[in-house]
């Protein structure tokens, strides 16, 4: 799935995109099924995106900056 969503993205996506880190599969569906069990709206995979839920008011400018950095180097 993300092969065939990274041919439809536009350069400066793909360059952001490409800077995030990925799960392997496994990871992803046993930290779902946990958060599952305990009932949890949301369901964030790794420490960067539990520390981006807690905040991401914090953060947002920062994400930004280098996002628009990415962007234009793309």
């Amino acid at each position: 799935m993300f092969a065939d969503e990274l041919a439809s993205l536009s350069t400066e996506t793909k360059a952001i995109t490409m800077a995030a880190k990925t799960f392997n599969v496994e990871t992803v569906a046993i930290q779902m099924l946990r958060g599952i069990d305990k009932s949890r709206f949301e369901i964030p995979i790794g420490f960067e995106m539990r520390l981006l839920g807690r905040f991401h008011s914090v953060f947002k400018p920062i994400i930004f900056k280098v996002m628009d950095r990415l962007a234009r180097k793309a």
